[in-house]
Formats: C-alpha cells, sequence, structure tokens
C-alpha cells in the first residue's frame, strides 16, 4: 500500500461511523428537500409532508448499518407512501441509493436488487396509469434510474468485497507471522537442545576426568596424563561443536539447516566414554532396521541419561537395554549410584532441562519417558513408537 492511500485509509478510520452516516443523511435531506422545492408540477406543491418524508428518508441512514435490511424495507414501503401521497416527484434513485448501497454492503446483494428491481417496476405500473407517455418513461428516465440503482449496489458490494479482501489478507499475514515465529521457536527449541545434550555431555566427562587427573597427579602421573588427554580430546570436540552452532546461528539469511543426528549404531561413543570414567557397561542391543527419527531420539536419550549418571549418580556400573516390542522401542538406561533422593544433585537431576529434553524428544514421536529414583539408583525409561507418526 501506498503512503497517500494508507493515509486516506488512515483518516477515514479515524471519523466515526455515526459521523459519517449523520453526514449521508444529511445530504439526502438536502437534495430531497431541493428536488421537492424546485417541483413546481405536482398538485401538492412543497408541502410540510413532503419535507418531513425527506427528513425521515434520511434519519433512516442513521441505522443503516445495524439494521441494512429494515433499513431498505421500511425506505421502499416510504416511497411507496410518498408517492400514494401525490407529493412532489423526487424519482427512485436519491432516496434508494444509500438503502440499497447499505444493503450490498453487509452482503444483502441480492435482496437490494430484487427490491430496486420491485421498486422499478412498480414505478412504471403507477406512471402507465396515470398517462405518462410510455416512451419517455422507458426510454431515458428508466435507463437512468435502473442504472443509478444498479450503480448503488455495485458500489455497496465492492466495498465489500474490497473488506473482505483486506480482511483475509491480514488474516493470512497473522498467519503466516505465527507460522514464522512458531518455525523460530522450534529452532530455537531444537538448537537448545543439541547444545544440552551435545556440550552437557562432554562437559560432564571434562569434568569427570579432570577431577581424576587432580587425584591422580601425585600418585599416578600416567593416569593423571590419560586423564588429561581425555580432557583434551572432550574440550576439543565441544569446541567443535559449538562452533557448528555459532555458524548456524549466524546464518540470517537462509533457514536453519537440520545437522545429522547422531543414531543407535554411534552408541559404542557413549559406551567408551562411560567405561574412560571407570563406570562398567552392560548393554542390550536389540532393535534393528530402526527409522531414523526414531533411532536418533533413542540415542539422544541414552546420551542424556548416561551423562546424568556420569553428573550425578557416582555410579560404578551402568546398564543400557534397547529393543523392540512389537510397535514399540523400549529403553531402558539403569544405574546403581545415589538416586535422586539422596543429595540436591541428584534432585536438580530430576527438575533440570535434561529429562525435560529427553521427554520432549518422546514426545515429539507420540512416546513417554520416565524416571524412577530410588536410594539404589535410578532407572530412565521411554517407549517411541516405530511408526515415527508422532502425535
Amino acid at each position: 500500500m501506498n503512503a497517500p492511500e494508507d493515509a486516506v485509509r488512515r483518516g477515514a478510520a479515524e471519523v466515526p461511523a455515526p459521523v459519517l452516516d449523520a453526514l449521508l443523511g444529511a445530504a439526502v435531506v438536502i437534495v430531497i428537500a431541493i428536488g421537492v422545492a424546485t417541483n413546481l408540477t405536482s398538485p401538492t406543491g412543497p408541502t410540510v409532508g413532503a419535507y418531513l418524508f425527506a427528513v425521515f428518508f434520511g434519519a433512516l441512514l442513521m441505522f443503516r448499518r445495524r439494521f441494512p435490511l429494515p433499513v431498505l424495507i421500511i425506505t421502499a414501503l416510504g416511497m411507496c407512501a410518498y408517492y400514494t401521497l401525490d407529493y412532489p416527484a423526487i424519482g427512485l434513485a436519491l432516496p434508494m441509493g444509500a438503502a440499497l448501497f447499505s444493503a450490498a454492503e453487509k452482503g444483502l446483494t441480492l435482496a437490494a436488487a430484487l427490491t430496486g428491481l420491485a421498486m422499478i417496476v412498480l414505478s412504471i405500473v403507477f406512471q402507465l396509469q396515470e398517462g405518462v407517455n410510455p416512451v419517455a418513461l422507458l426510454g431515458f428516465e428508466l435507463l437512468s434510474t435502473a442504472a443509478l440503482m444498479a450503480a448503488a449496489i455495485a458500489l455497496g458490494d465492492g466495498v465489500r468485497s474490497r473488506r473482505e479482501l483486506r480482511r483475509l489478507g491480514d488474516l493470512r499475514e497473522r498467519d503466516a507471522r505465527i507460522q514464522a515465529e512458531r518455525e523460530r521457536a522450534e529452532e530455537r527449541l531444537a538448537l537448545s537442545r543439541e547444545l544440552h545434550d551435545d556440550l552437557g555431555h562432554s562437559l560432564s566427562v571434562i569434568a569427570l576426568h579432570a577431577a581424576s587427573a587432580e587425584e591422580a597427579v601425585a600418585d599416578d602421573p600416567e593416569s593423571a596424563r590419560g586423564s588429561l588427554r581425555n580432557v583434551r580430546r572432550a574440550a576439543s570436540e565441544a569446541l567443535r561443536q559449538l562452533r557448528g552452532t555459532v555458524k548456524v546461528l549466524r546464518r540470517t539469511d537462509e533457514p536453519v539447516p537440520t545437522a545429522p543426528e547422531a543414531t543407535l549404531a554411534e552408541l559404542d561413543r557413549i559406551v567408551g566414554t562411560l567405561r574412560e570414567a571407570g563406570i562398567d557397561v552392560t548393554q542390550r542391543i536389540s532393535a534393528p532396521e530402526l527409522p531414523g527419527g526414531v533411532s536418533a531420539v533413542a540415542y539422544r536419550i541414552v546420551q542424556e541419561a548416561t551423562t546424568n549418571v556420569i553428573k550425578h549418580a557416582a555410579a560404578r556400573h551402568v546398564t543400557i537395554d534397547v529393543h523392540a516390542d512389537g510397535p514399540v522401542l523400549r529403553i531402558e538406561v539403569t544405574d546403581d549410584g545415589i538416586g535422586a533422593g539422596e543429595s540436591q544433585a541428584g534432585r536438580s537431576f530430576r527438575s533440570g532441562q535434561g529429562i525435560r529434553g529427553m521427554a520432549e524428544r518422546a514426545a515429539a514421536l507420540g512416546g513417554t519417558l520416565g524416571v524412577r529414583s530410588e536410594s539404589a539408583g535410578t532407572t530412565v525409561s521411554a517407549a517411541l513408537p516405530l511408526d515415527e507418526e508422532g502425535p
């Protein structure tokens, strides 16, 4: 929309509707009154009754927005009464035009057209009975009256159509904006999950091996050096992941690409990390031919569950059980460490972002996730539908 058109629309919107209707009604009163005063051929002449009808027709327009159909019908009946009383001729187009426009503007185009047609037919019949020249009546007068009334109906319908198109355009724009915001929110959520899962795992490994190196530096230098190598490797991996995420976030001119997800085929990386941390691992994996999305979510759940073991549980043994149970993939990660009720760290584990992220990933596929924590350890279990349709 250009600036002048926008300014005109804002200016029109600032004028209250009753004021516009009052101005239109006043214009109708003035024009009809002029027609009454200048028509000297009427048997009755310009009388008070004729002027009162002019005021009546103008006053009706104050109700045209709320009651378009009654205003149209009452105007038509008023015209019939006016001419029955032999008041000066004022035509049909002017008194009926505003009512026809208002009805069409409110979507009553058919009613407006039928009413206008009925009034023209009645006018022709009565004037022919009064001896009016049929040639003159059915020629210029009929054509001009019909054209003006049709123009009023067309104008009202056009205003309604443009309003509907603007409203539809506004709705589409709003829907597009909401969809874009939803997509951005989903992208931010996906990135936050990736950062939490990958960096959280790497940093937990760094913290664990740094603590091991600190304890072994005096008594077992070789073990301390091995722990420091693990720290360096985990730190390099964390930096690589962080650089990749920052690179994605800086791409403001294109959609956020979806990075390839790790799957259960790479579960050995998690198992290796646990064993390097001195945790014994038993894994039972029986889930061939998994859909890519299910396999990726399963990997992330196992990764986050074992990250929490490293961070909070002080466990010596972890069991990872992943198997297909009919149409469902069941995942269970159990440790023998400190339960969630035994420490502040355990309580933060149960209420932290990791559990929430695992639950969100499972729910996205229509699955469920549960956490059972006791004094003798914690079990994270999940059930993922293998059809990957989601909720």
